[in-house]
This record gives structure tokens, sequence and C-alpha cells, in this order.
């Protein structure tokens, strides 16, 4: 039997134009950091990604080793050849690709361009012995002979199956959802959102619901342009996400979300949120302008940057704070700002130390790691993380012991309390990641961390005790 399979949205979840456009943004994304790097006169080794074997000249702009592959339909599909079943490719025209699979992955005998509509049909039609196609949509190859079998499998993964044909077994993909979306703008990331309520806790002004609802304002707002440049730094890092253990399944890097999509989902998202702020705190937009252009700056040029990178995530937290304090109105204290600051630099450390870790036992692809990092730089950031985090917690000591801090609880001395557990609380996540139990994401380690849970409600407890007595 003849098997036709067509590359677009079948072989791989994405399709040659979405990569081509992947590729430009990947491009401009270098033309930009190059830019950066030569205002900042410094000198950087160029990285190059290795390239693949088996590609021509003409595939060059597109990394073919990196695509999103249907591995499962792959797999299916070497069985069939096994079998003595004839595979041929559908190729996007233009592209030559048969012999990059033939040689990665032993699958098809020729191939034919998919552009060239009346080339295939006309094979097609000719064909008198029972043949299958493997599409995308169905429309393209209606009117067909009746001993050709047409499987869409857009069609057939809206229906609700997993596989077609008794015979062949053609694994489906996994259909395009809502939570597709709302995975690209990483709900689990917006905890870090919640430092704009930071001065409003403070303040222990708890019950005035007038400023939970400024802060609420800049809550929103930040959720927003933090979603949005999430979706920009996913479009702008899709060939390192697709070589990352985790990241790879991303909408974006995984080719479940189309990149113009997302870039018009990012561009709406930084409307209302920079709309939303500005009409309600001048203010409150200004400090927005200044996170967005730092959070760009970070993708495109900071995240490069040896301990750079981790002070830059730093400060961004601090925005967070000072966007807060801006809606609400409730300033800032120096030893808060202190806290946070040592606190979120032992958490940016964290984050960065799991990379390292990834990246020396080769979890991750080539070309993952940040190119300023070497693979023996993890002791230092370790030290330096656990150091932030100890400091963290002397600089609340100092601050729980201030006449100030005192005047406003009726038993401050309860505060202390507080210590060590901070102290407990930040070891214990750098003896987890140093086993190689956590994961890349600090944030999302806190939120599925039942001692996290714990921690934080022996602190809210160990605070009302303090305040009321």
């Amino acid at each position: 039997m003849k098997i036709y399979v067509e590359f677009d949205q079948v072989l791989i979840s994405s399709s040659i134009g979405s990569e081509k456009i992947l590729t430009k943004i990947n491009s401009l994304r270098k033309v930009l950091h190059d830019l950066i790097t030569s205002l900042s006169f410094s000198k950087e080794k160029e990285s190059q990604a290795p390239k693949e074997e088996g590609t021509d000249a003409a595939n060059e702009e597109i990394d073919l080793h990196s695509l999103p592959y249907h591995e499962p339909l792959i797999d299916r599909l070497r069985e069939l050849r096994a079998a003595g079943h004839e595979l041929i490719l559908i190729e996007p025209e233009g592209l030559n690709l048969r012999e990059y699979f033939e040689s990665r992955f032993q699958l098809f005998e020729r191939s034919i361009p998919a552009g060239k509509d009346d080339l295939l049909r006309v094979e097609l039609e000719r064909e008198e012995t029972a043949s299958v196609v493997i599409c995308y949509e169905q429309r393209k190859f209606q009117g067909l002979s009746k001993t050709i079998k047409i499987i869409s499998l857009r069609k057939e993964a809206h229906s609700g199956h997993t596989s077609v044909e008794e015979e062949l077994k053609i694994p489906l993909p996994k259909g395009r959802h809502f939570l597709d979306y709302l995975k690209a703008l990483r709900p689990h990331q917006w905890t870090k959102n919640f430092f704009v309520f930071g001065p409003l806790l403070a303040s222990l002004d708890w019950f005035n619901l007038k400023l939970w609802m400024d802060s609420g304002v800049a809550f929103v707002c930040f959720t927003c342009i933090s979603s949005a440049i999430y979706l920009m730094n996913d479009l702008l890092d899709v060939q390192m996400d697709r070589c990352h253990p985790e990241k790879k399944f991303r909408p974006i890097a995984s080719g479940v979300l189309h990149p113009l999509m997302a870039l018009a989902m990012s561009i709406s998202l930084l409307a209302v949120s920079y709309g939303f702020a500005f009409s309600f705190e001048p203010t409150l937009g200004l400090v927005l302008v200044i996170y967005g252009a730092a959070a760009t700056l970070y993708s495109l040029y900071f995240k490069f940057q040896v301990i750079l990178d981790i002070v830059i995530l730093s400060c961004l937290y601090l925005l967070r704070l000072w966007a807060g304090s801006e809606a609400s109105g409730i300033p800032l204290s120096l030893w808060f700002l202190g806290f946070v600051l040592f606190g979120c630099f032992s958490l940016a450390s964290l984050k960065r130390y799991i990379e390292q870790l990834m990246w020396s036992s080769k979890q991750m692809g080539q070309g993952t790691s940040r190119t300023a990092y070497q693979a023996n730089d993890a002791p230092i950031i370790m030290n330096l993380g656990v150091t932030s985090g100890l400091i963290a917690s002397l600089t609340l000591a100092l601050f729980i012991t201030r006449p100030e801090t005192a005047s406003s609880y009726q038993q401050p001395e309860l505060l202390l309390l507080i210590v060590p557990l901070m102290i407990y609380w930040v070891v214990q996540l750098w003896v987890t990641a140093h086993r190689g139990e956590a994961k890349s994401d600090p944030i999302s380690e806190v939120i599925r961390d039942p001692k996290s849970f714990l921690i934080a409600i022996l602190v809210a407890a160990i605070v009302i005790t303090a305040k009321y007595g």
C-alpha cells in the first residue's frame, strides 16, 4: 500500500510558514542583541548553534532538527515502512526534506512537492491500487479516486478519536484548545504579581477596602504586561525552548500557538495594561513602561550576561513593589525593599542554578545554556543564592528589632519566630535543588511545595498574633 504523508501540521505540529516567521523573529532578536552589545562596548563570544547534518543550503534558515515533530506518528510510520508499505512525503514546495527524513528517521522512499497541485493530483488520480493520504485538511484532496482513503488529522482530532483506521492505527495529534492559549500566558507566573500587595501588607492597614482595590488594579496591569512579555519572550527563545526538556512543551515551541496569534495577543495585552494603568494613575503607567523596557532588554541582552541577569530579575520584583506603592499611595520602607531584593536575588539565583545543573547533566540540548555561564559556575551561583537568602533573613531580623516596628505590635517579640522559618524555607529550597529534585522554575516549585504553604500559614498566624495579641 502507498501512504502519502503531508508535512505541514501532520509530521510537525506547526507549519513551514510558521517556522519561517519564527526564524525571522529569531534573526531580529540576534540583530537587536548585537546592536545592544555594540552600544554596551562589551566583548562577547558569539555562540552558533550546530547545524544538523543532512541539510542543504535551501534549509539553512530553518532548523529542521528542532522542529516540533509528531513523534508517535513518526514511530508508527516507521513500523508501516518496515511492514512493506511505501511511504511518500508530501513536502512544502522549495524544500528538499526527503533526504533529511531518510537520514534521521529512515521513513520516505520518495517525495512530491505540495505546491505542485497538478502534479500531486495527477499522481493520485492515476493511482489504481489502494492508497492512503494522511493530511491535515481534507478539502484539498476531495474528488479523488475511491481507491484512495483520505485521513484528515484535523477532522479526526475534533471528533475526539485517538487513532484512525484499524489496519494503520494512525495516532492523532492533540487538538488545539482554549487552555493552550491560556497556558501561553503562563498563569502560574501570575503569583509573582502578588508582590504589588507588599506595601499594603507591610503597612498593616489590612481592613482598608480601597487600598485592596487600588492594589488590585496594579495586579491586573502587571498580569497583562507580564503575560505579554512572556509571549514575546517565547517567540524570541523558541529555538532554545525546543531543546529544553520542559520548555519544549510551551504552546509556541510545540507548534500549538501560531506566532502571529501570539504576537497579536502580546500587543493586545500591552495595550490593555498601559491604557488601564495610565488612566488610573499616570505614575503607575510610568512604572509599567520602565518594567516593560527592562523586561524586553532582559530578554534581548541581560539574560545572557553573567550575574547581571540575576540582578535584573531581582529588580523586576522591586518594580512590582513600586507599582503597588504608587497604586495604593503607601510609601515603601528601605528595610522592606532590602529584604525583598535579597530574597528575590536568592530565588533568581536558584532558577539559574537549576538550569546549570540540568545543562551539566545533559538534560538539555545543545545551545540551551546561557551563553555567559559555564558548567562549573554552578557552585558560585549556589553560594550567592544561599548567602542572599540568609542576608534577607538577617534583614528581616534587624527590621523586627527596630523600635519603630515594635511600636506597631502588641507582642513584637513573637515576630522573631518568623526568622528561623525563613532560614529553613530558603535552605530547604536550595537543598532540594542541589539534589536535582527541583524543576527549572522555582516559583512553580514553591507553589507545589506543601512546606511552603505551611510556612506561609505559620507566618500569617505569627503576624496576626503579634499584632492583636
